[in-house]
């Protein structure tokens, strides 16, 4: 009897790597506008110009250090369930680093991920939409590996917390096994499995935290909604967020 041998998604070698761009995201966006680009495709760079985060927020990275790249997707997801989007991609990196860091390990949402309280991770999602669905998603990843030294004082890298340099490509394998195993939990319509990882591993989680949104609130991170937006407890009412950040309160 013969083992029939699972085809992976994503294979590294028919990626594109690049020594440098723009950021990974945008390249992928404008390969897949002027060309057809197949469900797995997958680019890296050892240095991005321009990276992004959410919110239009600026990725700085050290050339070389980090490991920076992005994902193309076929999700055919209806638009309703786009956070799920954020879950699998922030499972993903919580897991790879969880079992090189820890417990220490937490995902700030929407799509962080910190050590303790600073982070290490960031991703980024965007979609392309038609008939009301998610056709196509390009997911961008960044993961402070051997990089020293921040130009923030809430940045943290694996060789900060571990003190000896680690393989990205290592990571990166590790990060494409989990993530395609979450993938398929969502292509199976596993939406609780998926809610309750994510909601478990909240950074904050039961703690007094200060949210912005046009005022600062003051209240206890309960988790999320169903459809992503975060839930806080401020006073004897509940408040849902659905943009914004929040940061920890030190009075408290």
């Amino acid at each position: 009897m013969h083992k029939t041998s699972v085809k992976s998604l994503f294979d590294i070698k028919k990626s594109i790597h690049l020594k440098e761009c723009s950021s990974t995201n945008d390249f992928l966006i404008n390969l897949n506008s002027n060309s057809t680009c197949k469900e797995g495709m997958l680019v890296s760079a050892d240095f991005q110009t321009n990276g992004r985060g959410q919110r239009n927020n600026k990725w700085t990275s050290e050339k070389n250090a980090n490991l920076t790249f992005s994902l193309l997707i076929e999700p055919k997801l209806q638009i309703s369930y786009q956070f799920y989007l954020n879950i699998i991609s922030s499972l993903t990196i919580h897991e790879v680093l969880f079992s090189i860091l820890g417990s220490n390990i937490k995902i700030k949402w929407p799509n962080d991920i910190y050590y303790k309280n600073k982070k290490v991770a960031g991703i980024l999602v965007e979609n392309i939409v038609k008939n009301k669905k998610i056709q196509k998603s390009i997911i961008g990843f960044g993961i402070n590996v051997n990089q020293i030294e921040f130009p923030i004082s809430n940045a943290i890298s694996i060789f900060n917390v571990k003190l000896t340099k680690f393989s990205k490509k290592k990571i990166l394998k590790s990060i494409l096994i989990e993530f395609e195993k979450n993938y398929n939990l969502l292509k199976n319509k596993k939406y609780e499995t998926l809610f309750s990882n994510y909601s478990k591993r909240l950074f904050m989680l039961n703690k007094t935290v200060i949210c912005r949104e046009n005022k600062n609130y003051m209240g206890v991170l309960i988790g999320i909604t169903k459809f992503g937006k975060l839930l806080i407890k401020v006073n004897d009412d509940y408040k849902e967020f659905s943009v914004g950040d929040f940061h920890i309160n030190n009075n408290v």
